[in-house]
C-alpha cells in the first residue's frame, strides 16, 4: 500500500503484454481506470477521458489528484484479446498545514 499526503498527485501506470508472444507489448480493446473514495467513484476510459494517456503500445498512465483524506481504491480493467484487471489502494494522510 502506498501513502500520500493530501493534495499530492499519484501516477498510476499499466503495462499490457501478450503472454503468447514472448510478453510483447500489446494494446487491449478497452482500457478503463476506476477510482473510489468513500461513496464517490469515477471511471476513466482511454480514448474518451483525456486524463488517461497511452504512452506507447501497451503502456498507459493516469495522474490522479488526491484531494480527499482517507483510503482511495483503484482498478485497471482491460477487455478484448488482452483482458485483465488489477486493483489496489492508497492512503491519503491529512496535513498539518
Amino acid at each position: 500500500m502506498a501513502y500520500y499526503d493530501k493534495n499530492d498527485t499519484a501516477r498510476f501506470s499499466l503495462i499490457v503484454t501478450d503472454p503468447f508472444n514472448r510478453d510483447a507489448a500489446a494494446d487491449p480493446s478497452t482500457v478503463l481506470f476506476k477510482t473510489k473514495q468513500g461513496v464517490t467513484s469515477t471511471t476513466y476510459t482511454y480514448g474518451v477521458s483525456s486524463e488517461l494517456v497511452r504512452d506507447s503500445t501497451g503502456r498507459y498512465h493516469i495522474d490522479i489528484p488526491l484531494t480527499v483524506v482517507g483510503t482511495w481504491y483503484w482498478r485497471w480493467q482491460t477487455s478484448g484479446s488482452f483482458a485483465g484487471a488489477q486493483e489496489g489502494s492508497v492512503v491519503v494522510n491529512s496535513s498539518q498545514f
